[in-house]
Order: structure tokens, then sequence, then C-alpha cells
């Protein structure tokens, strides 16, 4: 077997989780969340520039890589060039995603290089996947910041001949091979549902609901999970006060939620479109000084860093709408996908995730889930006959 080369990602996602854990799992929205570490900052020119695999290193992992069940007696990859450019390493939902593509780029021995967005920024991540573009790359897959800045960028590659997958998904980006697919207004309208459901179990049949909405307009995903969620509280409150704030990252979500909670005192919920920021609105909420007994946060994405926040005691955060596969098992399915695309195999255009409500007396439960990560049958013979 060919000497694989995964351009030391491990050490990229391995840095990004060091100082995740170090700043308390992840961005928790306080003062001393965690800078981006020098890889994620300088893009796919920092997998350049990692210290190179010693030869025995190198051959362990090969060695490894042979021994894995589901590649045993086949071939690798590593004729394969792909890159991929999440939206930022500093969320944890995209280091997840980049674990499974790292297990995917180990049992397959394709040539894999990772970038980011910086800090959810889009024209770093224009420049970042351009350079991927230009390093020749025969598969690409983005995680759009906003993919109205990316949607040219996208269609150029894909005319190139690159096999292009990217999310989330935009008529306007036409030469791509496929996409992941969520279904952005049920992902909101369920975590809407849990919300009144909640404000139903909790509070008197005559009580207005007072509810603030943590949003972005940078992110079009957030545009239909928010509509989502408006629609199905008013499914069941005629009448309710729907504030909407703006954040991007969780330190500026803590900021402007700590000001929204002053404006609006008798806010009784917190509705966020991802993780990432609802570390910041959770932050804000524990030191407002309001009473919390009753108090409910909510978001998409269902991440550890909220699992770990909704065991704390007396914790506020009630419920997230999360994957019904785990993020890395994404990852790995979703480069899967592609990949059998770009060598002629049958692939789906539509890459559908699930997605579920976990509500505190449920993360025990969710978080026991095997993690799997299984090749195809159909690439695995594709290996097996190279």
């Amino acid at each position: 077997m060919k000497k694989r080369s995964v351009k030391n990602l491990a050490l990229v996602i391995s840095a990004a989780l060091l100082l995740a854990s170090l700043g308390g799992c992840g961005n928790s929205g306080s003062n001393t969340s965690p800078e981006p570490s020098a890889e994620a900052d300088s893009g796919s020119e920092a997998q350049e520039s990692a210290p190179e695999e010693t030869a025995e290193e190198a051959d362990a992992g090969t060695e490894e890589a042979a021994q894995t069940p589901e590649t045993d007696g086949a071939k690798d990859l590593s004729f394969l060039n792909v890159g991929t450019c999440v939206m930022s390493f500093q969320q944890e939902f995209m280091i997840n995603l980049c674990k499974g593509y790292e297990e995917f780029a180990k049992q397959t021995g394709i040539n894999w290089t990772s970038t980011d967005g910086g800090n959810n920024e889009p024209e770093k991540q224009m420049t970042n996947t351009e350079n991927l573009i230009e390093s020749g790359v025969d598969t690409l897959i983005v995680q759009c910041v906003s993919v109205d800045a990316m949607a040219d960028l996208l269609n150029s590659a894909g005319e190139k001949g690159i096999n292009v997958a990217y999310y989330p998904h935009d008529d306007a980006v036409t030469e791509a091979k496929a996409y992941l697919g969520y279904d952005e207004y049920d992902w909101g309208h369920q975590l809407g549902e849990a919300g009144a459901k909640w404000m139903q179990e909790n509070y008197d049949a005559d009580h207005k609901p007072v509810i603030i909405n943590l949003t972005s307009s940078q992110e079009k995903n957030s545009i239909e999970r928010c509509r989502g969620m408006q629609e199905a509280v008013a499914e069941v409150y005629s009448d309710f006060e729907w504030i909407k704030v703006e954040a991007v990252g969780a330190e500026e979500a803590m900021t402007n939620i700590e000001a929204a909670l002053q404006a609006h005192p008798d806010t009784d919920m917190i509705l966020c479109y991802n993780d990432n920021t609802s570390t910041g609105a959770y932050q804000a909420a524990i030191q407002s000084g309001l009473d919390m007994s009753k108090f409910l946060i909510g978001s998409c994405d269902g991440t550890d860093t909220i699992l770990d926040l909704m065991k704390e005691e007396n914790s506020p955060f009630r419920v997230t709408i999360g994957n019904a596969q785990t993020v890395p098992e994404i990852g790995f399915g979703w480069m899967q996908n592609i990949v059998k695309c770009t060598l002629g195999l049958n692939y789906d255009e539509v890459y559908n995730c699930v997605v579920m409500p976990i509500w505190q007396d449920e993360v025990d439960a969710y978080r026991s889930k095997e993690v799997v990560f299984e090749l195809d049958e159909e690439l695995v013979e594709y290996m097996n006959n190279l």
C-alpha cells in the first residue's frame, strides 16, 4: 500500500480540541474563550507548515490503515486529492465534522487537506477555498459561512471538473455534485415546538411568552431555522413577544444577549440558531441575576459543549435539537459520498441528515450511542479491484 498523506490534519484538530478543553469545552462564551490556533488562522497554508511525519510514524500509520477491518486487503485511494473547508475550526460542530473526515482519510488513504473560514469570515473562507482549488484538488467539500458569497467560486470549481459538495443548499450553486441536506425549517420548528411545550408545562394558560431569538443574517440556514421557531410557537400561542438579537460567535452573543435581557427582564426563553452562539447566551443568562427556575435556553446542533451545559446543576439549558447520527459519523459519510461520486460510483445528490430534540434527562442516553464508521461495500469493492 502506498504511504498515505493526510497533511497532518490530526495535528490541527488535536490543537483545536486542546484549546477547546482549556477554554471549558469549546467556545464557552466567557471572556476566556480560546483564540484560534495558528493552524486555523493560516488556512490551508498551515497544513504545509505542519511538522512532517517521521518515516516510522508514516509506516505505522499505513500499517494501521491496512489492518482496519473495513479495508482489509484493499488498495488505497492515495491518487485522490480531497480538500475541505469548514466554517471555523473554533466551532465544536466543525471540529467533530473534521474528525469524521480524518477517519475516512485514514481508512482509504486519500490525500486530504483542510482549512476554514477563520472566525466565520466569508472573505477568508473564499481565499482559503481558492487556495484549495489552485492546489489541484479533485474533490471539494465546503461548509459555507455565506453561501451567497461562495456560490460563484463553487460554480467555477465545478466547471473546472472538481467534484463539489457543499452546505447549506442554495439554488444559486448550479455546478455542485451534492449538498448536505438539512431541513433547516424543520430544525428550527422542532426547537420552537420544544419551547412551546415547556411554556405549556410550566406557565398558566394565559401567560404571554417573551422570547429572545438569537439569530444571524450572515448564515442563510439561520433564516429558515428562525422562521421555523417562530411559526412553531405561533401554532400554540397566538400572542407572544418575539425579540430578535443578532450575533456571530459566542462572545458577541453574550454581549448582545446581556443587553437584551436588561431591556426585557421578563424574558421567558432564548432560542438560538446554533450551539456556538448559544454558549454566549447561556453565560449572559446565568450572569443576569434573573430567576432561572422556569427559564429555558434551547439551541440547534446538539454538540458536546451544550450537552455538558445541560447537565450542570440547575441549568436553564433545557433542550437542544441534535443530529440522530453523531457529527463525526456525518463527516465520514459526507466525505465518502462525494468521493464515490468522484470515482464514478453510486452516490446521493442530497445527503440527508435527520435531527431530533434532546432534553436534559435524555443526554446520557444520547451520548451512550456507539459511533460507527463504516465504508460502503461498493467503495470497498472498488478499492479491492484497483
